[in-house]
């Protein structure tokens, strides 16, 4: 059986509009259009703060398109991200990886468990779990899926340019039982320190939703809920702090201490700790907050802009072969 976030009829989608901006977008005011016209059909009468940004998706957006860098990239790369983190921190918070390949059919399904994760290194939704095997049909589903994905330059989807210089790689790992009781808990850094942790849960539409705290693991009384969301639960659900969070925040600490901003994502049950992966534009920039809370988390980032530098510069058809500035 296949469970899947993202199927194969959306990544079709993805493809077509990438492969169309990378032949149609050359320059820098092209991609903030294109990236104002999103941002407000999501939020109308939004307008993004391209020279002086303020707010914490301000900062997101013009980071995503003006300061990418190799280490982001690197980090950003899901299999170079899981050997930092073992060489850093240790193997065992980092989920084990069964078989690496450069398209589906090199892939090694020999000797591994019925139960597994298949996942593209580059992007962002393609993880696909199978439970208790998988038939012919599942495979051959399978392959025109992630046959897919392996084309799809994401940079060119919101103009996230730290993944623009991955060499897009299709990987089988290890299935986490009993995943379902483990919670996502996403520290958020700004240089070098925690300012606030975020858990991550859902609602019964299965559209995630974020219950915010400080360090101490007090509530902020803020909330981040999906624009899709149809009901609203945040308030009801509260969550103990886990017995194994001042160790979370302790590799939290470690793996985001070079950075102005990174948000580290670990998961937890209380007594087992995977690292999730290294977050740089979270959401692309597009959410809205309660409270304020959007001014509050933007002060935290001591933020500098490669606007200047690069807004008259050609945009890069090919970002795969330069575009990291």
């Amino acid at each position: 059986m296949i469970e899947e976030i993202t199927n194969l009829e959306k990544v079709s989608k993805r493809l077509i509009k990438t492969k169309y901006r990378e032949a149609t977008v050359h320059s820098y005011s092209k991609v903030e259009e294109i990236l104002e016209l999103m941002y407000n059909k999501e939020f109308p009468n939004s307008k993004i703060e391209w020279e002086n940004p303020v707010t914490y998706s301000d900062k997101i957006l013009v980071s995503q398109v003006y300061n990418a860098n190799i280490t982001k990239s690197k980090l950003s790369d899901k299999l170079y991200a899981k050997e930092y983190v073992k060489n850093i921190i240790g193997k065992d918070i980092v989920i084990p990886t069964y078989s690496v390949a450069e398209n589906f059919d090199n892939l090694d399904f020999k000797n591994i468990p019925n139960d597994f994760v298949i996942k593209a290194n580059h992007d962002s939704g393609s993880m696909t779990k199978i439970i208790d095997g998988m038939t012919l049909e599942d495979k051959e589903y399978l392959k025109k899926k992630f046959d897919t994905i392996l084309e799809i330059n994401p940079s060119f989807l919101f103009f996230e340019m730290q993944y623009s210089s991955i060499s897009p790689k299709v990987f089988i790992e290890k299935s986490i039982p009993n995943f379902k009781d483990f919670v996502q808990y996403d520290f958020y850094m700004f240089d070098g320190k925690i300012y606030s942790v975020s858990d991550r849960f859902f609602d019964e539409n299965n559209v995630c939703q974020h219950c915010w705290r400080y360090k101490n693991f007090e509530p902020i009384g803020i909330k981040l809920v999906s624009p899709d969301c149809k009901t609203d639960k945040v308030d009801e659900i509260i969550r103990r702090k886990p017995k194994n969070y001042e160790k979370m925040v302790e590799i939290a600490e470690i793996l985001g201490k070079d950075f102005d901003h990174v948000r580290i994502d670990l998961y937890s049950d209380g007594d087992t700790i995977y690292f999730s992966e290294f977050t740089f534009t979270f959401n692309n920039g597009f959410f809205d907050y309660t409270n304020n809370f959007n001014y509050e988390i933007g002060k935290q980032w001591n933020f500098k802009s490669n606007r200047s530098k690069l807004y008259n510069k050609p945009f890069s058809k090919n970002p795969r072969n330069g575009g990291i500035n």
